[in-house]
């Protein structure tokens, strides 16, 4: 019985800790029945578009299937690797809490969603 009271104490929380790898892979889909051309058009759209973000270090991007029965993709699904900067080079952005001193900021980013909601 003693044995069940730390995983007890433990319930509702996370057994995984917080990842960060600094990538996103990000797969959005089009038509269906789109062409090759169109959808190479596509993907070099948004991989520039993606790359314009200046925390933003690299960007591939793959339209279809591989050569590979493993990958069941249609020519309209689109799988883009995303590579971030670290965050240390990205720009510093003043937000609404920058001002408030240190052991308050902390608490106070999440509210900032909440806020903004009330506000609009």
């Amino acid at each position: 019985m003693l044995a069940t009271v730390p995983v007890y104490l433990k319930l509702g929380s996370e057994f995984m800790p917080p990842l960060w790898e600094g990538s996103i892979l990000y797969m959005p889909i089009t038509m269906p029945g789109i062409s090759v051309p169109e959808a190479k058009k596509l993907l070099q759209l948004q991989d520039k578009l993606i790359k314009s973000f200046p925390e933003v270090e690299r960007v591939w991007g793959k339209s279809g299937r591989m050569g590979s029965s493993t990958d069941p993709a249609p020519l309209s699904m689109m799988e883009t690797v995303v590579l971030l900067k670290p965050e240390s080079d990205w720009p510093k952005i003043r937000r609404w809490y920058s001002g408030l001193p240190e052991f308050v900021r902390g608490r106070s980013k999440f509210f900032g969603p909440i806020i903004f909601c009330i506000k609009n």
